[in-house]
């Protein structure tokens, strides 16, 4: 190792020493070098210190080591201040939070793009905190929020006539509810009541059991005939609630596997409202919740479908320019939705439509063939399906990258240092490449 008490570098050979190569060790090397151990690697202060004396042969103490880390979260900041949002255009913003260490973390993304735009720390949250938020993003360079998509929380109807007060003009967008908590509220009902069931019918089968080892007892004889009844009713309505869960989930469908059909906000709704009339009529405490909930989110849970229609509209005269035939125009788009539904059943694991999305590709593969023009329209389409936005899970990705980095992080000397370490996060994020 050779010293050059000049510019305060330090030689390391490499690999390659037994050739004469060394790497100079600068100031800004490394600070790259604890920042990249940082993030993406996650290392604590102390191996930092441990990683930079093994791999480079330098120390540095752990208060310069935060002292930097928190700096450099000033100028990560600085940076992203600066940024000109318009690119983007119309975004529909995924929002979400996580706590830790007693602060709140908000966070904002486009999910077409995965740009992590809202980064606010705060000691708490509620519709005020969430205005603030929106507020401040609103208020960016370029940015311009056209919608939003939530989960289930509260506070977040609140917080749009917060921004609207602190913007001073009216702040009101589309909401789209996050559709997978419906739905995953729904099969856990279903699954508790099928639970309950399942025990009242071991309980019957026991009462039944233990009868002929005792005299004859007409009080007995009726309890277990009345546990048996409720048994076999709680089957029947397990049976009933799961058929009007599959319908629910079909409520909120963008594409009809069966007949390739892109649904529309008219029928979705009266599917949707059949559904909650049907639930409505069991007289169960646990349906009873779910129907609240349904009941609360009912609009809010097909905007998505508002905003497919939006880009449609164009798809569909472009359409009607290259196929004149009305019944050629639905065949067309009903054959390339059905082949991107039943793909994404196989992406998300249901390997029983393996036979039927392979059938509908080549369906597909044989319509476009050697036409240029229904090749650019099949997959404009397909890029406008994968693009209904019905859900938050791209906040919820964004968390769940997150979440691992505060564990290891274990607590923050103060809100103003979550905050820098958070805008280093945010540029990390929005700047590495996603390897898949």
């Amino acid at each position: 190792v050779t010293r050059h008490p000049e510019s305060q570098a330090v030689s390391v050979p490499t690999r390659s020493a037994l050739a004469g190569t060394t790497v100079a060790v600068t100031d800004n090397r490394l600070k790259r070098t604890i920042l990249t151990l940082l993030l993406p690697g996650g290392v604590t202060l102390r191996p930092m210190q441990d990683c930079l004396q093994v791999a480079l042969d330098v120390t540095r103490s752990v208060g310069f080591l935060s002292q930097f880390i928190n700096q450099a979260g000033r100028r990560a900041g600085a940076i992203l201040e600066g940024i000109d949002y318009s690119p983007l255009g119309d975004i529909i913003l995924a929002r979400d939070e996580t706590y830790f260490n007693g602060l709140a973390f908000l966070i904002g993304v486009d999910p077409r793009t995965y740009v992590l735009l809202a980064g606010q720390v705060e000691e708490g949250c509620d519709g005020e905190t969430w205005g603030l938020s929106l507020a401040f993003d609103q208020s960016r360079k370029g940015l311009q929020i056209a919608g939003l998509a939530e989960d289930s929380a509260r506070f977040y109807p609140r917080s749009q006539r917060e921004a609207a007060i602190l913007l001073g003009t009216d702040f009101s967008v589309p909401v789209q509810k996050d559709v997978w908590h419906i739905e995953d509220k729904a099969a856990q009902t279903v699954a508790d009541l099928e639970r309950i069931a399942l025990h009242k019918l071991v309980r019957t089968e026991k009462m039944i059991d233990q009868l002929p080892g005792f005299p004859w007892d007409e009080a007995a004889f009726e309890a277990c005939v009345q546990v048996e009844e409720e048994a076999e009713r709680l089957v029947e309505l397990s049976g009933q609630v799961r058929f009007w869960y599959g319908s629910l989930c079909d409520a909120l469908e963008i594409v009809d596997w069966r007949s390739g059909e892109i649904r529309d906000r008219e029928t979705n709704q009266w599917l949707l409202g059949e559904t909650i009339q049907a639930l409505q009529q069991f007289n169960h405490p646990r349906l009873r919740q779910l129907v609240t909930r349904l009941q609360e989110q009912q609009d809010e849970l097909l905007t998505f479908l508002d905003w497919l229609e939006v880009q449609l509209v164009p798809w569909r005269q472009q359409l009607a320019r290259v196929l004149p035939e009305v019944q050629d125009q639905l065949f067309f788009q009903r054959a390339v939705a059905r082949a991107w539904r039943l793909n994404r059943a196989m992406v998300n694991g249901h390997r029983q439509f393996r036979a039927e999305a392979e059938s509908a590709l080549d369906l597909v593969t044989e319509l476009v063939a050697d036409d240029e023009h229904l090749q650019a329209l099949a997959e404009a389409l397909l890029n406008i399906l994968e693009n209904v936005i019905l859900t938050s899970c791209a906040a919820e990705t964004v968390n769940s990258v997150l979440k691992p980095y505060l564990w290891v992080k274990r607590s923050f000397h103060s809100r103003e240092t979550a905050l820098n370490w958070f805008n280093l996060f945010r540029l990390w994020f929005c700047m590495h490449p996603f390897k898949r």
